[in-house]
Parts: structure tokens; C-alpha cells; sequence
């Protein structure tokens, strides 16, 4: 593990050595991306400043604390869902011999996880997941992303 970390820092450091030497090759150095407004972004408008187009922070702030929240509440439903599959594995290896066991206990269980669990986690969480992103209503498509 040590040599991984190491190896990793010392790439991260090349890497970003690189980069600049080709910046400076290419005439980019100071070159900032251009990001464009989202047509989903819901601003605000102040009147007082009149700054026209803005979205309070404190908002966005919350909504990403409600994000935090569910994430949590989906990473221990995933959890429990998995210990139910273990359980279910163990009783399957203690009650069952021979071919039955082996079917009930390994197959069942594999499939059982690959359809229940990869298939919530893609397919519900990775919907709820979107559709929280969007709902803390960035800006930029950078932001976005």
C-alpha cells in the first residue's frame, strides 16, 4: 500500500510537471475553459444590488445537505440489503449439503446480489442520485458535473 501512495504522488508530480511544460508549448498557460449557464438554472434576480442573475448560496448549501442525507440513508440501506444476502448465505451453508449447497448457497447469493443490489444501486439510486444534482440547481455545467 505504501508503494502504491508513493507511486501515485510521484506520478501526480510528473504529471502536473508535463502539463505545464505543455501549456507553455501549446501558448495555454493562462487559458481558462469557458463555461456556459445551464438551461435548467433557476436564478434569482436582486433588486437591491441589481445583480440579475444569482442563486443564493445558503440555498444551494442546504439542498446539498439534504443530498448528504439521502446518500447516507441509500449507503446503509445498501449495507443492511448486503447483510441480509450474508445472512441469507450462512443459513443456506449450515441447512444444505452436497450439490443444493452449493447452488443455493453461491449461485442464489450471486445472483441475488448482482440483480438486487447492482440493480438498485444502478438503475434507483443512480436515478435519485441525478435527480438530486439537478435539484441543487448549479450554474455551469462544470459546477453540474
Amino acid at each position: 500500500a505504501a508503494v502504491i501512495v508513493l507511486w501515485g504522488s510521484y506520478f501526480l508530480m510528473l504529471w502536473q510537471r508535463r502539463r505545464a511544460e505543455l501549456q507553455v508549448a501549446w501558448g495555454v498557460k493562462h487559458f481558462e475553459p469557458r463555461s456556459f449557464e445551464r438551461p435548467q438554472f433557476q436564478c434569482w434576480h436582486n433588486k437591491s444590488t441589481g445583480e440579475q442573475r444569482y442563486y443564493p448560496e445558503w440555498r444551494r448549501l442546504a439542498k446539498r445537505a439534504l443530498s448528504l442525507l439521502v446518500t447516507l440513508l441509500q449507503t446503509v440501506f445498501l449495507v443492511f440489503l448486503t447483510l441480509l444476502i450474508y445472512l441469507h448465505y450462512v443459513n443456506a451453508f449450515e441447512y444444505y449439503s452436497g450439490l443444493k449447497k452449493t447452488l443455493i448457497a453461491s449461485a442464489l447469493n450471486g445472483l441475488m446480489y448482482g440483480s438486487i443490489i447492482m440493480g438498485l444501486e444502478l438503475l434507483l439510486f443512480g436515478a435519485i442520485s441525478r435527480n438530486l444534482t439537478e435539484f441543487e440547481n448549479y450554474r455551469t455545467q462544470s459546477e453540474f458535473e
